[in-house]
């Protein structure tokens, strides 16, 4: 029983050393303090340092945000199950405005399963969809390519967010991808509506009527279930 009382009081401990350090995050003692638990501690004391660091700005902290993404890439499904330290390094070094383009292209194709038996799932959904978006703030010259084949995507959220980076980044050459996935359909309405959005963005002067008519077809219809 001492034991397994023993993981959760550590974990406790440490949120409040954290909680303490987040008060004044600026002073020289709780920087090193923060920096330490991005690169040594657990994914749930690393994630909730890097999200603080997002959500307060917190200037200083890019490398060691970096250096935190990378080493839950090791043996990730123990050391970070759910991707939620990795999703929020990255949401940190975005709100940053890092431009680190290779760590954000790295992520956009990274796949992360988890859970045997029938059911695997992949966690990494908001690594590739936090990864996209970044890019596009970065004004990543390639972002076209990337994005348009993350139109592909296996997982509706990333399908979205490559939408929205298309539309972001702003160049008309990203209309095309975002057109011909409107004409091949998407079985979610925020996907079909991301596109619908873009390519109204990025084609003002386009074939509208046209765009209707392939809006109009991209949701595949419901089927009405049985009584």
């Amino acid at each position: 029983m001492t034991k397994k009382q023993g993981k959760p009081a550590t974990l406790e401990k440490a949120l409040a050393q954290i909680g303490l350090a987040l008060r004044d995050p600026r002073s020289p003692e709780s920087r090193k303090q923060l920096s330490d638990a991005l690169l040594n501690g657990s994914s749930i004391i690393a994630a909730r340092v890097a999200t603080s660091i997002a959500e307060g700005r917190l200037e200083g902290f890019e490398e060691v945000l970096q250096q935190a993404f990378q080493r839950f890439l090791d043996d990730p499904v123990a050391t970070d199950a759910g991707c939620r330290a990795k999703v929020a390094a990255l949401g940190a070094l975005d709100q940053l405005e890092s431009t680190n383009a290779a760590l954000f292209l790295a992520a956009t194709s990274y796949v992360q399963i988890e859970g045997g038996g029938r059911r695997p799932a992949d966690t990494a959904v908001g690594v590739r969809a936090r990864a996209v978006v970044a890019l596009a703030r970065i004004g990543f010259s390639d972002l076209p390519l990337v994005a348009a084949h993350m139109l592909a995507d296996p997982e509706s959220p990333v399908r979205q967010a490559a939408a929205d980076a298309l539309a972001h980044h702003g160049e008309r050459a990203g209309a095309g991808a975002v057109w011909l996935k409107l004409e091949m359909g998407d079985e979610d309405e925020l996907v079909v509506l991301a596109c619908a959005s873009a390519l109204l963005s990025l084609a003002p002067n386009g074939d509208f009527a046209r765009c209707g008519r392939c809006s109009s077809k991209a949701i595949p219809p419901r089927k009405s279930s049985a009584r």
